[in-house]
């Protein structure tokens, strides 16, 4: 037993150094350490947190002397933590024995610290008992994903090609903050979070969802088609996206090809989606508007009338295509047809309604925010913004 206690900081210090040669680095930029408090004077940002944390992270880039360490972020990862919940997990445990040090002033031990690692990882698995907290790194991406968000819904001037200049030359550090946080490597490959996750575990900053969904068609609005199709395979390669979100990136990548004029590679692509998923009715209206805006009508109402239902059926999946056909035979000017298509989709939010209504509301601790772009959580497949919230944002 130590005769003089040990200052807490410098045990953090030398947990951090155990496994690393290089000292934590306190002055980096995205490692500020000023405290930060929200408006009821609450640390968002807490300074012994974030140096824990920094200090798990200093030890798993260490592979050769971390051996344990790692051994319990894998563990934690196949019980289905994603990497930054495993790290403060971890982290948990660290804290652990730092208060176990000071509290009998003793000395650092490999022992001390591997059986707080050991408690952690048998504990049941509990996802919501992991606090996400911000370390300095997500606030420097909020305030330019904020800003691009800004950027990106201004429609005066070069706003729009501001945003997606932002938005390029951020992303090679956002992915990689990502692919080393909200993901999580299991026996069986990579799982990806879905932006939901994210913003669901997050409780700082901007919603991120919110930037991602409104940039599927940033770079096609500024014609850097190129980057428009790399831009939209990284979404799909980095997150686990709903159907809506995963089929308005695919799209996308269609109306690029359309952009650069080549259309006979945005035809094949666009049957070639609707022949892997023949029951995703939204690959084919994606496709029936691209041709309506190349100007092919007859092709549009070709392939629309092939696949849509002979019986009019009140299925909420005809949802995107009865609104096509609303709006298509709206536009040729055949109102009887797009006010026949009209009246099925009123007929299927009552159902949508009824079904609601029918269903048991189950209590919830914390009900989920709704933010302006997220989709509409009553089916319709529009923006919240343009649908039930209409009014109300």
């Amino acid at each position: 037993m130590s005769s003089k206690k040990q200052n807490p900081m410098d045990m953090l210090q030398g947990l951090a150094g155990n496994f690393g040669d290089e000292d934590l680095d306190y002055e980096e930029e995205y490692f500020d350490t000023e405290p930060h408090y929200d408006e009821y004077g609450n640390e968002t940002r807490p300074l012994v947190g974030r140096l824990l944390l920094r200090a798990v992270e200093t030890q798993l880039a260490d592979e050769e002397k971390c051996g344990y360490v790692r051994e319990a972020y894998r563990k934690l990862q196949e019980k289905g933590y994603f990497k930054k919940q495993a790290k403060i997990k971890i982290e948990v445990a660290m804290s652990n024995a730092i208060f176990e040090m000071m509290k009998y002033n003793v000395d650092y031990s490999d022992d001390l610290y591997r059986g707080k690692i050991e408690e952690v990882v048998a504990e049941p698995y509990h996802p919501d008992s992991v606090i996400d907290f911000e370390t300095g790194r997500e606030h420097l991406f909020d305030e330019e994903l904020q800003e691009i968000d800004d950027l990106a819904n201004d429609y005066h001037g070069d706003s729009e090609k501001k945003a997606a200049a932002m938005l390029k030359d951020l992303w090679p550090s956002l992915k990689e903050y990502l692919d080393d946080n909200y993901c999580r490597e299991t026996k069986d490959g990579i799982v990806r979070c879905s932006l939901d996750e994210i913003a669901q575990h997050r409780s700082f900053g901007i919603n991120l969802s919110n930037v991602i969904r409104e940039t599927d068609i940033l770079f096609n609005n500024t014609k850097d088609y190129d980057y428009s199709i790399t831009w939209n395979q990284e979404i799909l390669r980095t997150f686990r996206l709903d159907a809506q979100d995963r089929d308005n990136c695919i799209s996308a990548i269609g109306e690029a090809l359309e952009g650069k004029g080549e259309k006979e590679k945005a035809d094949a692509y666009y049957r070639d989606w609707i022949r892997r998923e023949p029951d995703n009715l939204n690959a084919v209206q994606f496709y029936v508007l691209l041709l309506e805006m190349r100007g092919d009508i007859d092709g549009a109402r070709k392939l629309l009338e092939e696949h849509l239902p002979d019986d009019d059926r009140l299925d909420p999946s005809y949802t995107p295509l009865y609104e096509r056909a609303e709006d298509f035979y709206s536009f040729e000017g055949e109102k009887e047809k797009s006010r026949h298509y009209r009246d099925l989709l009123v007929e299927l939010e009552k159902v949508r309604i009824n079904s609601r209504k029918s269903q048991t509301v189950q209590p919830s601790k914390k009900p989920k925010k709704i933010y302006p772009n997220d989709p509409c959580p009553c089916g319709s497949g529009k923006k919240y913004k343009k649908c039930c919230g209409r009014g109300k944002v």
